[in-house]
């Protein structure tokens, strides 16, 4: 008789939903293979069959989105029924972020509402930035590969180059390189030092 159809696993989902076959991780595995036999793939519904590695029951597919299947061959040349498609997108490409705008000087007036904006590349909506300044954390949406947001740096120590920086992760996983700025931050007033009053002669 015919083989059953072997099956096929994502090895790693690295996405937020784990249902829904987005990943940074490219490679698939195959499981229920009988000893002996063959096994091909196919990543547009059985138009093209490949042939898969005797050594290694595993493939890596290029970024891309598709049905994948798969099937055995026993010594004999009798060839099973494909395995249930899986719908997978591979996207190992990494997002980024592309400007991240704030004031240049922060004042006490300012620090408890700091606005900040920027753009990102390869993100989809609804994906969070994180922005982090003097160790305080802030989140922002983006929306059309755009973020808007506030920092309360009002319980920062005051500083002539403090460092702002941005990440973001897509909706498969990866993360972004961070993109930094430096800052300002003077919320103290200024003291007169000393008050010499001329004497009247």
């Amino acid at each position: 008789g015919l083989p059953m159809p072997p099956s096929i696993l994502i090895e790693e989902d690295t996405g937020q939903s784990a249902s829904d076959g987005i990943t940074a991780n490219a490679r698939l595995n195959i499981t229920n293979l009988d000893d002996g036999n063959t096994w091909q793939y196919t990543t547009n519904e059985g138009v093209t069959w490949v042939a898969g590695d005797l050594g290694e029951l595993s493939f890596v597919l290029a970024d891309q989105s598709s049905n994948v299947q798969v099937r055995q061959i026993d010594p004999e040349g009798n060839i099973s029924s494909p395995s249930e498609p899986i719908l997978v997108t591979i996207d190992t490409l990494a997002p980024q972020i592309t400007a991240l705008n704030i004031a240049e000087i922060v004042n006490a007036t300012m620090a408890n509402d700091v606005m900040f904006s920027g753009s990102t590349l390869g993100v989809e909506d609804g994906q969070e930035v994180t922005v982090i300044a003097a160790g305080l954390i802030q989140t922002a949406v983006v929306t059309n590969a755009s973020f808007t947001g506030t920092l309360n740096l009002s319980s920062a120590l005051d500083s002539d180059e403090m460092l702002v920086s941005a990440t973001v992760t897509d909706i498969a996983g990866n993360l972004s390189e961070s993109f930094t700025t430096a800052i300002t931050l003077d919320t103290s007033a200024p003291r007169i030092a000393s008050l010499v009053i001329p004497s009247v002669v």
